[in-house]
């Protein structure tokens, strides 16, 4: 497979993308209020799931449930919406 510079391009915005969501997930640590945490991550992964970054809004929403709140009914939508649309999308180029 080469590596053209289109998919070098997605790659790039990819890891940026992900780099993002791990900031995101160490900054939210240092919020000591669970709730304010939660709101903070919830609106990151709102911001994915608007860009059509369904995976890096599926770990930040994976994240909230399992380290921060796990009856967050909002985190359960997004994983499911996330992986549904993950698995519903045909294959790239």
């Amino acid at each position: 497979m080469v590596n053209s510079p289109q998919s070098t391009g997605r790659l790039a915005v990819y890891i940026a993308r992900r780099d993002d969501c791990w900031k995101a997930i160490n900054f939210s640590k240092s919020i000591r209020d669970r709730g304010r945490r939660r709101s903070y991550l919830l609106e990151k992964a709102q911001g994915f799931l608007s860009a059509d970054e369904y995976d890096h809004a599926a770990l930040l929403a994976w994240h909230i449930l399992y380290q921060v709140d796990a009856r967050s009914l909002q985190a359960h939508q997004i994983l499911n919406l996330a992986y549904h649309r993950i698995f519903s999308r045909p294959p790239r180029p």
